[in-house]
């Protein structure tokens, strides 16, 4: 039922235009934070002795997971259209997941931070804040009210950024992504070539004889669970494996646009 990783979430868009790095998690990983630099010379002159900074650790393995449960009468009646549908949110929830650790997890005090009054502003904040280098593949990422509103914008020789719509697109030449877990007001600019990462593996498992808390918010210890096969139920659960490690924290900037934050 579920065979790929689509591109369902910003960590996997960035990843599929090739911007990551890719590394195999739990190996030891290395990278330049200062790059070597070279010098022009004529015949004789001494050649300058260029310096690399090198940092790594292991790239840590991360897991997002997610549960569906229902019927075994639902889901033969559902057909096909059903289990591509089940499949869909499946990746869908795994994807939030990774999207809102990611996200989360590259953000630091080191990242640059501005507060404006306006989307073209926060626009022009992130990206006089955020470190670029001639391999940079920089992304947009904002809250879908964000991306909406500025979709709409309209200037004085037109639509500001025409080639963008409430789920995402491209500002001038820069890909702009969409995720549902900023809040609202943000926007984030980033530069996937200063990101080593892995998307891992993805799994899926079947049962009817499990017994599960069906609530979306389980507890732990002694609770009181429903049998599968008892109640003619099934469930599939997606496992998802994915790692990443920031090797520049100038690599992310983000602007909070005052009049939406919070809203």
């Amino acid at each position: 039922m579920l065979t790929s990783l689509a591109s369902v979430g910003v960590f996997d868009a960035i990843a599929a235009a090739n911007g990551f790095r890719q590394a195999p998690m739990r190996t030891k990983i290395a990278a330049t934070t200062v790059g070597l630099i070279g010098a022009e010379l004529d015949l004789g002159e001494v050649v300058p002795i260029g310096s690399l900074q090198i940092e790594g650790d292991q790239l840590e393995r991360r897991r997002a997971s997610a549960i569906v449960t229902f019927t075994r009468e639902i889901f033969r009646a559902a057909g096909t259209a059903g289990q591509t549908l089940f499949s869909l949110e499946l990746r869908t929830a795994a994807a939030r997941v990774v999207d809102m650790v990611f996200l989360d997890s590259i953000v630091s005090s080191q990242t640059e931070e501005t507060t404006v009054a306006t989307i073209p502003e926060a626009i022009a904040a992130v990206f006089a804040t955020l470190m670029t280098y001639q391999t940079s593949k920089v992304f947009l990422v904002s809250d879908p009210a964000t991306a909406a509103l500025a979709a709409g914008l309209v200037g004085s020789a037109g639509m500001m950024f025409p080639n963008l719509s409430p789920s995402g697109g491209k500002v001038g030449e820069t890909p702009f992504l969409v995720s549902d877990t900023l809040d609202s007001g943000v926007l984030m600019a980033i530069d996937a070539d200063q990101i080593l990462a892995s998307q891992g593996a993805l799994s899926v498992d079947a049962t009817d004889q499990a017994d599960l808390q069906l609530s979306d918010g389980p507890l732990g210890g002694a609770q009181n669970l429903t049998g599968l096969w008892q109640s003619s139920s099934s469930a599939l659960k997606i496992n998802r494996e994915y790692g990443f490690w920031l090797r520049d924290p100038g690599a992310v900037s983000r602007a909070i646009i005052s009049g939406l934050a919070g809203s």
